[in-house]
């Protein structure tokens, strides 16, 4: 009886989001530039780019405190947004965010390229 209680409690917890005043300023800003870099992905030529920046901004935010409660988050700064201009705006400070993270990236890649070829 133990277990199923303790099952029940971590199925909820999974499946229930967090409210959004639980929420930190970086997971809100995380979850607008995942929200606004899915509404370029639909493009071809920026597909790939919003693709990699979305894995970025959910690692960073799985990273602080999971992501969980993403689905809360999203819906509600979803709604934050009103026009075509704030959209923009969020996303060249998220493109900002992320080119900042190039080099460190670069540079992670090339040690695993030099590690993976020393074997």
């Amino acid at each position: 009886m133990r277990s199923l209680f303790i099952v029940a409690s971590l199925t909820l917890a999974v499946i229930m989001p967090i409210p959004a005043t639980a929420q930190t300023a970086d997971d809100r800003a995380d979850a607008r530039c995942i929200l606004v870099l899915q509404a370029v992905s639909g493009t071809p030529q920026q597909r790939t780019g919003a693709a990699q920046a979305t894995f970025f901004f959910l690692g960073r935010m799985s990273s602080r405190s999971g992501t969980q409660k993403l689905p809360g988050l999203i819906g509600t700064e979803r709604q934050s947004f009103h026009n075509p201009g704030e959209v923009q705006a969020e996303l060249y400070r998220c493109s900002q965010v992320f080119q900042r993270s190039a080099p460190d990236f670069q540079a992670a890649s090339l040690a695993l390229k030099a590690a993976a070829s020393s074997k």
